[in-house]
């Protein structure tokens, strides 16, 4: 009877014991699993069909899933990829730096000035039926300094914004801001957001003729 309740009361010690060891197993388990995930880079991928995967192995038209500050930086290039597969990606992340600062430099001559109450009224609301036009999300905030659709929620979608700020005088500045849910690849969304920078002060200028 004794050595029973002996064995039962070390047993129930090495339970006890096990029981507050698990709390730091598991701490040092998720640790292990953030420490190597703070360590290693993961790749996105979406393909031909809008499937997106992850991956620790870039493929080509894969992008890096920067937790810094810069996301989306193009994947750097395995050293066992052939030459000619490291030209196309090489190729393929120069063409998005390229559409990158193409749409930059889109967007600076796009802005639009008007001058006096009447015209930059008319502007602002030409600039409204430009974002219903050309956005495909409908609009959520239209007042007397900005106009912004919805934000997109599928691949592929462009949502436009524009505001209206005060210069000197009586002088007006109207800003298009054009954001696309990316869908594929970087370039169609890029291309989108250009093609829509392109548009947009040529469209108000003629309008105001």
């Amino acid at each position: 009877m004794m050595k029973w309740k002996y064995g039962l009361k070390s047993g129930l010690g090495v339970f006890l014991g096990l029981t507050n060891l698990i709390p730091n197993l598991i701490g040092a388990f998720m640790l292990m699993i953030f420490s190597a995930y703070a360590s290693v880079d993961i790749y996105k991928t979406i393909d031909e069909n809008g499937r997106v995967t992850y991956d620790l192995i870039p493929v080509e038209g894969s992008l890096k899933l920067n937790l810094g500050p810069d996301p989306g930086e193009p994947a750097p290039i395995p050293a066992k990829l052939t030459k000619k597969q490291r030209e196309r990606i090489e190729n393929a992340a120069k063409e998005v730096v390229k559409l990158r600062q193409e749409s930059r430099q889109a967007q600076a001559v796009s802005v639009v000035e008007c001058k006096g109450e009447k015209s930059c009224k008319k502007a602002f609301a030409l600039t409204q039926v430009f974002i219903s036009q050309h956005s495909d999300m409908k609009l959520q905030i239209v007042t007397d300094t900005v106009i912004e659709a919805y934000n997109h929620i599928e691949h592929g979608q462009l949502a436009l914004k524009a505001t209206k700020t005060p210069r000197n005088g009586d002088v007006e500045k109207i800003n298009l801001i054009a954001s696309c849910k990316e869908q594929y690849t970087d370039n169609l969304c890029l291309m989108r957001e250009i093609d829509a920078y392109k548009q947009f002060r040529p469209y108000i200028e003629a309008s105001l003729r």
